[in-house]
């Protein structure tokens, strides 16, 4: 590479950190906003139906015609 770019200062090991990070950080906020209205079932599942983390509905919390109804 350097004799194809020999006036090129060499790339350190965080070199890409700086647009890296706030990259990172925006997708993980995006995430965390946009997937309770991108799942199945939103945001009006959790409050209809008690789901959600820690709320131990067991089959309530999951689809009608999931494989997984039944099994625990």
């Amino acid at each position: 590479m350097k004799e194809r770019y020999p006036d090129s200062p060499p790339m350190g090991l965080f070199t890409l950190s700086k647009y890296g990070v706030p990259v990172a950080l925006s997708g993980m906020c995006y995430v965390l906003i946009a997937s309770p209205f991108l799942l199945p079932g939103g945001t009006a599942r959790g409050k209809k139906e008690g789901g959600g983390e820690g709320g131990g509905g067991g089959d309530k919390a999951m689809i009608e015609d999931s494989l997984a109804v039944g099994r625990a």
